[in-house]
């Protein structure tokens, strides 16, 4: 099934896969779930659901989605001439979402997201998975003002530009972000709650004299380009029992 109906008779696109040429008419307002301002949770994990991930309108509400094992998603999103894998204007009337969970194994499901899609959960985005077997393409998107995140999942992407910093995270509890393309420094700074980092398998150059983790138990960073001295880690992170570097 999909996300999409069509509003003239009131039936769900039952018989498109994702694939080809949408159904004539299918618009963000084709949305099946459009105006559902009580709705609060939206449960597809491991379905057939198919098509776009949709604008999700009027859901003010809306606190879960989740679409993990959702093979048949695809890329794109109708009037929208760029294929993206999520759009800036995605949770623009969804901004209470606190828990985002995507992970979808299909070719016709790849590109970028757009680098704002997440800035209208700023205040309520607690955990994030980000999957699409590798086929997610260019920077992973600005998650700095997210001052609610916890927990973010999304190694194995092969997300490029910098390592990002969180900076607006101060409860930030578990980061996965192995297996990219990440750059640049590991410089997280008074990460008071952090309790597991894996940046491992990226293309970092140091570990910066400010990192500061003082509860981090689990600390990876192996195969990156690091360089210079090292921190004492032992000082930034006085309660680490587990580190590969």
């Amino acid at each position: 099934f999909s996300a999409y109906q069509n509003r003239a008779d009131d039936s769900v696109y039952l018989n498109w896969d994702g694939s080809g040429t949408p159904p004539a008419g299918i618009s963000d307002s084709s949305y099946k779930f459009i105006n559902c301002s009580n709705l609060t949770s939206l449960n597809f994990y491991d379905s057939n659901i198919r098509g776009y991930i949709p604008k999700f309108i009027g859901n003010s509400s809306l606190t879960s989605i989740d679409l993990r094992g959702c093979e048949g998603l695809i890329a794109g999103r109708p009037g929208k001439a760029d294929i993206k894998c999520l759009y800036e204007d995605t949770f623009e009337e969804a901004r209470n979402v606190s828990s985002f969970l995507l992970s979808a194994n299909n070719t016709n499901f790849a590109g970028g997201i757009e680098k704002n899609t997440f800035v209208p959960l700023n205040e309520s985005l607690v955990t994030l998975y980000l999957y699409a077997n590798g086929r997610f393409t260019g920077d992973l998107p600005t998650l700095d003002g997210c001052s609610a995140l916890r927990d973010i999942r999304t190694n194995g992407q092969g997300w490029t530009g910098p390592l990002p910093n969180f900076s607006s995270a101060s409860n930030l509890y578990e980061a996965h972000l192995y297996d990219n393309n990440f750059t640049g420094s590991v410089k997280y700074t008074n990460k008071n709650v952090l309790n597991y980092l894996n940046v491992s398998n990226n293309n970092l150059t140091s570990v910066s004299n400010t990192f500061n983790a003082p509860n981090l138990k689990y600390f990876y960073a192996s195969n990156n380009n690091f360089s210079g001295t090292l921190p004492d880690l032992f000082l930034s992170c006085p309660k680490v029992e587990y580190i590969q570097l």
